[in-house]
This record gives structure tokens, sequence and C-alpha cells, in this order.
């Protein structure tokens, strides 16, 4: 009977370690695949991070974006815009930087179409405001809502059109005086011969109220 018993036992704990060890396999498998996901995912941030930070820094204009509605990454034309160095900029809420409220461009996103332009005032370092275009578009961040905002500075635009407005008149009025006959800006040439005394020269130039002969 006790060696009955003893057989028993140790089929009873061949039974448990195997099932142990299926368990800590199963957990273990679990455990991997858990960490493949989390490796996976934090690849796909980054790579989404890299991929928008890419699009903002290589943007022309000035560009900024949110997540959040804080402000992660800004490229340097906005920094020569408003003067503010990129840490500063991301240091800022995105009313601090425009008159516009953010509230009202975000509140815009509930319609079907997935970017909005409008025209407002950039706030620059020196408390001067520029005219400014901007046009926000919507994104998916990692899950979360983000907005690639694009901004257009127009006060240069404004400025480059009234001096071309002023070339074109200059030019205008050039072209006008080059059509003109010439005989109208030529004047009658006084002669004497030299024969002529220096007096009744003098008194050729005083006749004739010119200063040249």
């Amino acid at each position: 009977e006790i060696a009955h018993l003893k057989n028993r036992l140790f089929f009873i704990t061949i039974i448990i370690i195997i099932l142990i060890i299926t368990v800590w396999f199963y957990v273990i498998r679990q455990s991997l695949k858990i960490e493949y996901k989390r490796r996976k995912a934090e690849s796909n941030l980054r790579l989404s991070r890299q991929k928008y930070k890419s699009l903002v820094e290589a943007s022309t204009d000035g560009t900024l974006m949110l997540v959040n509605q804080n402000i992660v990454y800004s490229n340097l034309k906005l920094s020569e815009i408003t003067g503010f160095d990129p840490l500063k900029i991301r240091q800022l809420e995105f009313n601090q930087l425009f008159e516009i409220n953010w509230n009202e461009i975000e509140s815009m996103f509930n319609q079907p179409n997935r970017s909005f332009s409008t025209d407002t005032l950039l706030k620059t370092n020196n408390n001067q405001r520029i005219e400014v275009v901007i046009t926000a578009s919507k994104i998916d961040y990692s899950g979360n809502d983000g907005f690639i905002v694009i901004v257009k500075d127009v006060s240069r635009d404004q400025n480059v059109n009234k001096e071309s407005k002023i070339l074109s008149a200059d030019l205008e009025v050039a072209l006008l005086q080059m059509a003109q006959p010439i005989a109208t800006i030529i004047k009658d040439l006084f002669t004497c011969s030299p024969e002529n005394t220096i007096n009744e020269v003098a008194e050729i130039m005083v006749k004739k109220q010119t200063d040249v002969v």
C-alpha cells in the first residue's frame, strides 16, 4: 500500500509539474506577445512622430503641430516670423500666439471637411501684430487628434503688392515720357560769330535770357 501511494504521488507530481510547465510556457508566450505589441506600438509612434516632425520642418511656410491643444513641434520658418525660438514656441499656448481662439478652429472640424483656413493676427516677441492666414488640418497622431497648422505671412505680400504698384506707376510714367516728341524738351541754340565782342555776346545773352551761347 505504501508503494502504491508512492506511485500515485509520483504520477500526481509529474502531472502537476507538466501543468506548471504548460502554464509557464503560456504565460511566457503571452508576455512575449504583449512585449512585441508594445515595441511595435512604440516603433509606430516614433515613426509617426518622425514623419510629422519631418513634415513640419520641411514646410517652406511657418508650421506648427498641436496634440491635445499643446504645441509639440514648430519649424524654423515660424521662429523667423515670430522671433521666438522653437523651444519658446512649444512652451506657449495657441491663444498666446494668435488672436483667434483655438476652440473656434477646433469646432470647425465637427463638419465633414478636414481642413480650415482663416485670417488672423500673429503675435511676435516684440509685441507686434502680423497679418497671417492660417490653414489647419486634422491628423491621427497615434490614436490622438492632432492638428498641423500652416502660417502664411500675408503682410509681406501686401508690401510687395504696394511696391509693385509703385514700380508699375513709375514705369508707366517713364513709358509715357519716352513716347513724347523730343522737340518738346529741346531748347533753341543761341550762337554768335567769332568776330563778336564779349559785350555783344553779353547783350545777346541778356536779350535771349540764356546763360549759354
